[in-house]
């Protein structure tokens, strides 16, 4: 009966992985129509190519650092 948890553990981290590579794919699919669309409107540069290696911005946010809390 082990290999049923097994299964179900399996497919939930098949279904992250895609999720997680839909998401990344979505982003630079974003990012080439944003720029398609900045050159259309006469910007004469080459877009620069997309980069793929940029660590995820949207799970989670960046911690900002607490100020010390001040004593008078």
């Amino acid at each position: 009966m082990g290999c049923s948890s097994f299964f179900k553990f399996l497919i939930l981290l098949v279904l992250i992985a895609s999720t997680i590579s839909m998401l990344s794919a979505a982003r630079v699919y974003a990012g080439s129509r944003l720029r398609m669309l900045a050159n259309k409107k006469g910007s004469p540069s080459p877009p620069p190519p997309p980069k793929i290696a940029e660590p995820p911005h949207h799970i989670l946010p960046p911690k900002r650092p607490i100020p010390p809390p001040h004593h008078e």
